[in-house]
């Protein structure tokens, strides 16, 4: 029998019968009792008087307690830890560590205190087993597994006797307490000391740092990454460096799988906590709070967790994301000192930045760098770049090579610009496209080949998440239905403003969901843009066979030297970045574009020449530009046939208002009469009433145009030209009893004209007192005037009107007429974004119509048919969508939708299936 139950022991005392033996058998009984193992120690000594490591793990036998102590003469000693029930003594130096250990209150009532020679111990039991420790500050060794203590009536080597406070033989059972350990150290907080952690470092933190048993390990663990990452901002290594220290303090580590586990927990999910978190799980107390340096404020607040490719922090720091080795992460920056280093993770604020990590990467889709290699000099890096496109691509255009390698440039630097243009190629099959985008490409910011994308959601995605150079060839969407959606983004994506991607969110329509689109692009074409805004934001080169120089595969080789080229093109962006973002602030500055270019440069093309003649600060390379830029107004005036009338118009509408201010006619006066009835108004934004309006003929106008035309050409040309003044210049064209159609053009027309030096008006000097007739209107003009108008019939003009959408803008000023009849005005509207003034009974037509397919003719049936049929997919009876509107848009004009939406409505074409029309009328 290897232990007993205290209780069951009955003691023989033979021997010896003295007073003093019974008392020191009755001790004997009160340790066997409490459930101690006790050993006996040599007389007034600390020493076992046997090899008493057997008694650590059982208790003594009744038979040895009699052998050992029949004399009474010898000290006792207690064994702690498991064997004596989780025993723990705290052993006090002196009585006062004692009373300020235990601010003064009765401890012996309620457990065994022992008086030494010179200190205090006090008995508990622990819930689980604790080891030794001793904490130097508090005069305290706590013995624990493996120790023992000098128990009563035992006499110390220098005579003191032990002897107890209080009376013990009250103690009916030694107190247990909850994680020992840690509740001594939690009372050594209280008193200003601590195991572990820094002095700035709160003391729940630094209770947390000591260890904590195995219910507790997860938790303490998830609160410490926190604090370290969330609170201290440290990086992930350094961290999870700390957490693997910790862990070895715990009574039970965890195991690394464990350890990472929770770790990577709070990196995904965060962890946000502050003092009452910390109460809870008993780490913090009242009397903590009070020596906390941070007290209330401590908070570990949850971070936001932003995945990107790039970021500038507050502190000026430029992040940019590698990869090297299979995996991603972040190239940091910093423009103080000029050094960059390599971080999985980047904190700023409350938020905490980590790379994108997607297969884009792995399978080549998206180029990154893998370091920041140093270049040299500006000219070294260009020139190399230079020989990098013309060994992989032949360019027989000395110029438009250099604009690839300045596009290159532009490209690592397009987000400090408020807009960037296009480059692109532009040439038929076999042309070498693919090989140009491949190869300038490969060493532009951030390639991304979207070549992959199959869906809408998938290219703005795409866009949206890396926000580097797009790559797009159209060969790979012109027969898809993403063609409309790669329009869309090119139509947006010049200006880092506009370039928002708005849609309704694929789950819940109510939510708008938005993709930045913003950025470089790359085009392959094979034919121009119909779009003529569009087309002017292109950089194009016309793409041309080469010799056969040029490799014709683009392998390890061309990676390996691509890859290069991005390392040193990367430390260009962090040497270069902050630089530009001063220069884009004169983008903004009044009068820049005059003081670098003429009249002759459209302000369009303009706006994206300009970056980069001041990003590059040569002035030769800046005087290509400029020459550039006045050729590709040329180019884009080309394709549009309204531009000469742009140009022509305003000038010879100045010539003619000039020659009829200086002599009015009869017929200027006859309108000068109308004008004061009506009071003829152009609507501008917002809607006023204009001082006066010069009366201009269109036959007129069109006759200085072109001259020696042919009767039916000239009506033709002034029907365009009314058409013209009508929609881009916003005057007012009316036919008047004369049968003759005037242009109507305000005062303050030619004050514009004269303020952008297009004019000399000297005789213009007091606009505000000039007036289209001098005459008072007789009766006889009124009356003619009046009957003319009521003349008019609404419904014959309002069916002549293409109108999508109108709406209400407000109430007409004093004067206003309506501009289709003349009648006094009813209202202000907006049709299709042009601003009109209307009168009632017009106003109602048009409401009533608005949504109203305007009846088909059958002419005009039988031309939409053969349109049709020439759109048809070979071999079969139905044809695409986008390619019946494209031919009825260049047929019938801003009318091809009204046609379409007739043709469905009145059951002549129907969609077969999603994008697939079929004509079954």
């Amino acid at each position: 029998m290897n232990s007993h139950n205290p209780s069951d022991i009955k003691l023989k005392k033979t021997g010896d019968s003295s007073v003093e033996n019974c008392d020191f058998w009755r001790y004997i009984e009160l340790y066997m009792r409490l459930g101690f193992s006790i050993i006996p120690l040599k007389e007034r000594s600390k020493e076992p008087l046997i090899e008493w490591k057997d008694f650590q793990s059982r208790r003594p036998m009744e038979e040895e307690l009699e052998r050992w102590f029949l004399k009474g003469d010898r000290n006792i000693g207690v064994v702690c830890g498991s064997v004596s029930g989780n025993l723990a003594v705290l052993d006090f130096d002196d009585p006062e560590a004692f009373k300020r250990f235990f601010n003064g209150g009765a401890v012996e009532k309620e457990t065994l205190v022992v008086k030494t020679s010179r200190g205090i111990h006090v008995y508990f039991r622990s819930e689980k087993p604790i080891g030794n420790l001793k904490i130097q500050e508090l005069n305290l060794d706590v013995k624990a597994e493996g120790g023992y203590v000098v128990a009563p009536p035992s006499i110390h080597p220098s005579g003191a006797v032990y002897e107890f406070l209080g009376n013990p033989w009250d103690i009916s059972e030694i107190p247990v307490v909850e994680d020992l350990e840690r509740q001594i150290w939690l009372r050594a907080a209280e008193l200003g000391v601590f195991k572990c952690g820094d002095p700035e470092d709160p003391p729940c933190i630094r209770l947390l740092l000591n260890g904590v048993s195995e219910g507790m390990r997860n938790e303490s663990a998830v609160r410490l990454v926190s604090y370290w990452l969330n609170f201290k901002r440290l990086e992930a290594g350094e961290a999870f460096n700390r957490l693997m220290e910790w862990n070895t303090r715990n009574k039970s580590p965890m195991d690394d799988r464990e350890l990472r586990a929770c770790f990577r927990s709070v990196q995904k999910h965060e962890y946000g906590y502050g003092c009452s978190g910390m109460r809870e799980i008993g780490f913090c107390n009242e009397n903590l709070e009070k020596i906390c340096n941070l007290g209330e404020s401590f908070k570990v607040e949850k971070q936001t967790i932003k995945h990107v490719p790039s970021a500038v922090l507050e502190d000026g720091r430029i992040v940019e994301e590698a990869y090297r080795d299979g995996k991603v992460f972040f190239i940091v920056y910093d423009s103080k000192d000029g050094l960059t280093v390599e971080s999985e993770e980047v904190s700023d604020g409350r938020i905490i930045y980590r790379p994108l990590e997607n297969r884009d990467v792995e399978t080549g889709q998206v180029m990154l760098p893998s370091k920041a290699e140093e270049y040299g000099t500006d000219g070294e890096l260009f020139n190399e770049l230079k020989a990098f496109l013309n060994k992989w691509h032949e360019q027989p255009d000395g110029f438009e090579r250099i604009l690839d390698v300045l596009y290159i440039f532009l490209s690592w630097v397009y987000d400090a610009l408020p807009q960037i243009p296009y480059r692109r190629a532009l040439g038929r099959w076999g042309s070498g496209k693919t090989a140009w985008l491949e190869t300038v490409g490969s060493i532009c910011y951030r390639p991304i080949i979207l070549a992959g994308c199959d869906s809408e959601a998938s290219l703005r995605r795409t866009f949206d998440m890396w926000r580097g150079t797009a790559l797009i060839d159209e060969a790979d969407f012109s027969k898809s239905d993403l063609y409309a959606t790669v329009i869309k983004i090119l139509n947006i994506g010049y200006s880092k403003s506009l370039g928002w991607y708005r849609c309704c969110n694929e789950k819940d329509p109510k939510r708008i969901d938005s993709f930045y689109v913003y950025g470089p692009k790359l085009l392959a074409t094979r034919s121009e843009f119909k779009d003529v805004a569009l087309e002017s934001r292109c950089l194009t080169f016309i793409a041309r066979k080469g010799s056969g120089e040029a490799p014709l595969y683009r392998a390890d080789k061309f990676k390996a030297e691509a890859l290069n080229l991005r390392n040193k093109l990367l430390t260009w962006r962090f040497r270069n970045i902050h630089r530009v973002v001063e220069v884009a602030k004169k983008l903004e500055r009044q009068g820049l574009f005059k003081e670098t270019f003429d009249t002759k440069v459209e302000l369009r093309i303009a706006q994206i020449i300009l970056p980069l003649a001041l990003v590059f600060e040569d002035e030769g390379l800046k005087k290509s530009l400029i020459a550039m830029a006045e050729l590709k107004t040329e180019e884009v005036k080309s394709l549009d046939p309204d531009t000469w009338l742009e140009e022509e118009i305003p000038k010879i509408i100045r010539e003619l208002a000039e020659a009829c201010l200086k002599e009015p006619t009869g017929d200027n006066r006859i309108l000068g009469g109308i004008t004061q009835i009506t009071q003829i108004t152009q609507i501008t934004e917002p809607p006023r009433k204009s001082k006066g309006f010069i009366p201009i003929r269109v036959k007129d106008i069109a006759e200085r145009l072109q001259e020696d035309l042919e009767e039916g050409e000239l009506k033709s040309l002034a029907r365009r030209i009314s058409n013209f003044i009508r929609k881009n210049l916003g005057f007012v064209v009316k036919k008047y009893t004369d049968n003759r159609t005037y242009a109507f053009v305000p005062i303050e027309f030619l004050a514009f004209q004269k303020s952008e030096g297009l004019s000399n008006l000297s005789n213009l000097s007091n606009l505000s007192n000039f007036k289209a007739h001098p005459l008072e209107l007789t009766v006889d003009l009124k009356g003619k005037a009046e009957s003319k108008a009521k003349a008019l019939t609404t419904s014959a003009e309002i069916t002549k009107l293409q109108i999508r959408q109108i709406e209400v803008v407000g109430e007409p000023l004093e004067g206003f007429v309506c501009i289709l009849c003349g009648r006094k005005a009813f209202k202000v509207v907006r049709i299709d974004g042009r601003q009109e003034a209307l009168c009632e009974g017009c106003f109602n037509t048009i409401d009533r119509s608005t949504v109203r397919f305007m009846e088909l003719k059958e002419p005009v049936i039988q031309r939409v048919r053969q349109l049709f049929e020439e759109s048809k997919i070979l071999g079969e009876e139905v044809t695409e969508r986008f390619n019946f509107e494209s031919k009825l848009k260049n047929a019938y004009k801003g009318a091809a939708e009204e046609i379409l939406q007739g043709l469905q409505r009145n059951g002549l074409v129907v969609e077969v299936r999603p994008g697939f029309l079929k004509w079954v009328g």
